[in-house]
């Protein structure tokens, strides 16, 4: 699946449940879970969600270039940046229902 904005996957879901939440209720789930999430890292830096995964907000250590129109050397502050794991539960059934065969076959086809 590729990636999609909040808009399709409120539609996504609305389908899924078969309409009997209208959407604009579950675009204000969708809008207040972001919300807590961002409230949350910007609190605490760690969100978790019991069978899905932790959300983490960790700083990245400043790092060195060379900034060619100045010419001379130059450090980034360091970023932020929100890392994710999975949990354990949802790692497992993602890898139970993955295709080894299809998935190594169409990476050998890209490769050739």
């Amino acid at each position: 699946m590729k990636s999609i904005d909040k808009r399709m996957f409120a539609s996504k879901v609305s389908k899924k449940i078969k309409r009997s939440v209208g959407i604009v209720h579950i675009n204000s789930i969708i809008n207040l879970l972001c919300d807590y999430i961002a409230q949350s890292l910007e609190e605490t830096g760690k969100f978790e969600v019991t069978n899905l995964g932790t959300f983490e907000l960790t700083q990245m250590k400043p790092k060195s270039y060379f900034n060619v129109v100045e010419q001379k050397m130059k450090t980034t502050k360091g970023n932020k940046r929100i890392k994710f794991k999975l949990s354990k539960k949802l790692k497992k059934k993602i890898a139970k229902n993955i295709d080894l065969e299809k998935t190594i076959g169409e990476e050998d086809a890209e490769t050739s």
